[in-house]
């Protein structure tokens, strides 16, 4: 009997222990073979952009409309977690998700209709805002006890604590210990003190009531004491006291920075788009803008336009860069950002522009590239057409004969036009295709026009060259992202940038000293924008003004404009920054030599300059021109009759130096009132060997070269001819086709009225040179 009342105990103890395993066992596999949960499965983070000193230019939304900044726990200062844990779960690395003490504590308390303990532990307050659910219910408060067992088993206790403090809610629309310290002080997690810890630690119990915005709410105000008397009895330290009384400085969310505004919401706009992972990154954006020097660009630019808004000039942009990195420094878009009749909110730097006169400089450093010029070569300021293209220069005035520096440094467009013509690959088109600049039309479309700025770049693309030409020609594409460093390559030779930097150069015009400046201005046509673009120190610097909507101004003057402003920005810079003392640029280890040339036409051959006047010039070894102009030749004078003569007579002829400046020169040199000694006429003897002289054919002015004439169906087309002729000509005979037409005295032209069809025109001067050109009449209609 005994025995069977034994084994019936020992079959009940069995079934008992049956009874409370098999639960057991049942709750540990659902934990067990649960699936591993997604932390921040529903959490979307915000972005956050940065200055090159780390400076806060702008805090972003998150997609959901929060603002929730993701913060490594290796980052978030001790006295956080401290605090925290002191505040929120004591025991958090004792337990495994549920404090079932705390919880039995909350229970009876409730039951004997005493007030509500939190009894959720920091584990089972991250199901609930990772997973977004209530749990104003039992069976939703069972639920989350199980999950936190699941979280518990899939994480770490330090991922737990990381996911919490990215995830807690701070008041309003802020989640994270990372955006709160943000948004509410405006200082990265790490710059926190303790008055502002033990604050932030207390907004998640209660984020409504205890929001920071109610500044003066007695709930914070009150929980905050709590803390810090708590703190002070774990943490006893005299400093404590001084902490607890700290007054806080709270900022509201639409305090946040707001820099660079039209550039970081362009790198907003393209910032990397990333799959969900359980573990996100810092979404922070480390850029190469430097707050300090925005600041100052964007307080010269508003006092500047204040000055120029009698003039109509009120809005503007700049570029800054470091051309020795090719890091963006400063983004001005436009005036003001938030103006809505000036339409503030377009990006100035990053709309294409006409750029006027900027990319003159390139024209030069290609030509002393392919050998055609160096500094000192004289180039012609006349009025010419280039197949039925007439340019002018600004004032509507030519200046005749200019060095090329001379020529560069005023800007005028005759010699600069006549030099792009000259070039061979790459031309101008080809050049900036290859700085990646891209034109929506094929270069016939543009032909010489794109000289003047018959087309239209960025100003970011401008000061991209511009640094080029700085950094001896090697390009590399400007950028404002930190990480991102674009690979350079050359462009242009070291040399030829040196060169055109140095013809840029004018110390004169440069209001502070020492510093080494080269810089060009633009106006655009119809006076619609203003630009100067130039490099100083170790910076580049593009500058425009002007309308988005492209209203033209008749202030709207490169040099008038926007040159003052340039001037006024590296001025400001000095005083902010050092290395402006130190030469920027040399021509140490340079195949550059500085030469003699002759004064008044560039030519490298000193014996013919004689007792003439000589100029120093940059020239470069092997590439730049030898070839003389042709203009200071040796002639044979009978120092008897002062007559040329062609044979050396022994004891009355002597050499002398003259010098042949062609017809339209001479014409030039008249009106301008400078007088050039002609050269003496031949003598008789010489004439009547009618000898063949070196010296130049006559050049074809009419027709103009690559102009297409018309024959009406009632009236044929006139054309005058005309050519321009060797100093020592007196008469040009003339033929068209195999008929002679007859000939012109200097200065004179013929009339001719043509027939449809290709026709070749000879103009033939006194000593047998001869000058070519073929046009085209087509009958009109046809």
């Amino acid at each position: 009997m005994l025995e069977r009342i034994g084994t019936r105990l020992k079959n009940k103890k069995s079934v008992v222990l049956l009874f409370l395993l098999v639960p057991f066992f049942l709750f540990t596999a659902s934990v067990v073979f649960s699936a591993k949960p997604l932390l921040y499965e529903k959490a979307e983070f915000s972005w956050l952009i940065r200055d090159r000193q780390g400076k806060l230019l702008w805090l972003s939304l998150s997609e959901d409309q929060k603002y929730r900044c993701f913060v490594p726990l290796k980052q978030i200062p001790q006295a956080v977690l401290e605090a925290t844990l002191l505040y929120e779960d004591r025991d958090f690395y004792e337990h495994s998700g549920v404090n079932f003490l705390s919880l039995g504590r909350a229970v009876y308390s409730m039951a004997r209709g005493g007030r509500r303990i939190g009894a959720s532990t920091i584990t089972m307050q991250l199901v609930r805002l990772s997973e977004q659910t209530k749990t104003d219910t039992v069976f939703t408060k069972i639920q989350q006890i199980w999950r936190a067992f699941i979280y518990e088993f899939h994480y770490t206790k330090d991922e737990i604590l990381e996911a919490y403090l990215n995830l807690a809610p701070y008041g309003s629309n802020v989640e994270g210990i990372g955006a709160a310290s943000l948004v509410w002080f405006h200082k990265n997690i790490q710059e926190l003190n303790l008055a502002e810890i033990i604050a932030l630690v207390t907004v998640p119990q209660n984020p409504s009531a205890r929001n920071p915005l109610k500044a003066s709410n007695n709930q914070w105000n009150e929980a905050r004491k709590r803390l810090f008397a708590l703190w002070d009895s774990q943490k006893p330290n005299p400093y404590n006291s001084f902490f607890a009384e700290l007054p806080l400085k709270v900022f509201a969310p639409k305090d946040l920075p707001f820099y660079f505004p039209h550039t970081v919401l362009e790198i907003y706009a393209d910032r990397p788009r990333k799959k969900k992972r359980d573990f996100p990154e810092e979404q922070v954006i480390q850029t190469t803008l430097d707050l300090e020097l925005q600041k100052e660009l964007e307080n010269v630019l508003t006092q500047y336009l204040a000055d120029k808004k009698p003039y109509g000039m009120e809005n503007g942009a700049m570029v800054l860069a470091d051309w020795q990195t090719g890091e963006i420094l400063s983004l001005v878009g436009s005036a003001n950002f938030y103006n809505v009749r000036i339409s503030g909110q377009i990006d100035g730097t990053n709309i294409p522009r006409s750029y006027g006169s900027t990319l003159k400089p390139f024209i030069y450093a290609l030509a002393l590239e392919q050998g055609l010029i160096h500094s000192k070569t004289i180039l012609l300021d006349t009025e010419r057409s280039f197949a039925g293209y007439e340019p002018e220069n600004a004032d509507g005035k030519f200046s005749g004969p200019l060095y090329a520096d001379e020529a560069l440094k005023k800007s005028r467009n005759i010699p600069a036009i006549r030099l792009a013509e000259r070039l061979s690959s790459p031309d101008l088109y080809e050049f900036l295709q290859k700085a990646g600049i891209v034109f929506p039309r094929k270069k016939e479309h543009y032909g010489l026009a794109l000289v003047l700025g018959g087309a239209e770049i960025r100003l970011r693309d401008l000061a991209g060259l511009y640094a080029m030409l700085a950094n001896r020609g090697f390009y590399r594409k400007l950028t404002y992202y930190a990480k991102e460093k674009e690979k350079e390559f050359p462009l242009l030779s070291s040399e030829a940038s040196y060169i055109t930097l140095k013809m840029l150069e004018t110390k004169s015009l440069f209001p502070f000293g020492s510093v080494l400046s080269s810089w060009k201005t633009g106006t655009s046509n119809g006076q619609r924008d203003a630009l100067t673009a130039g490099v100083f120190g170790p910076y580049v610097l593009t500058v425009w003004i002007g309308n988005f909507d492209a209203s033209a101004n008749p202030n709207f003057i490169g040099s008038q404009a926007a040159l003052p402003l340039f001037f006024q920005v590296a001025e400001s810079l000095q005083r902010l920054k050092t290395g402006f003392d130190k030469a920027w640029y040399t021509k140490d280890n340079l195949n550059i030599k500085e030469i003699e040339v002759c004064a008044s036409t560039g030519d490298t051959d000193l014996s013919l300059c004689g007792n003439k006047p000589k100029v120093q010039a940059y020239f470069i070894p092997a590439k730049s021109p030898i070839k003389e102009t042709g203009v200071l030749r040796k002639i044979l004078i009978n120092t008897q009759t002062g007559l040329r003569e062609c044979k050396e007579i022994e004891g009355v002829t002597k050499e002398e130096i003259y010098e042949f400046w062609s017809l339209e020169l001479q014409r030039l040199f008249a009106k301008a009132g400078i007088h050039k000694e002609p050269v003496p006429p031949y003598s008789l003897q010489c004439l009547q060997e009618i000898p063949r002289y070196q010296g130049n054919a006559p050049q074809i002015i009419s027709p103009v070269n690559g102009v297409l004439y018309q024959q009406d169906m009632k009236n044929s087309q006139t054309i005058s001819l005309l050519a321009d002729a060797d100093a020592d000509v007196d008469i040009v005979h003339w033929f068209v086709d195999d008929a002679y037409l007859g000939h012109t005295k200097k200065n004179s032209s013929l009339s001719y009225v043509p027939q449809a069809g290709v026709h070749t025109v000879y103009a033939v001067d006194e000593f047998g040179r001869s000058g070519s050109l073929t046009f085209k009449v087509e009958k009109a209609g046809f």
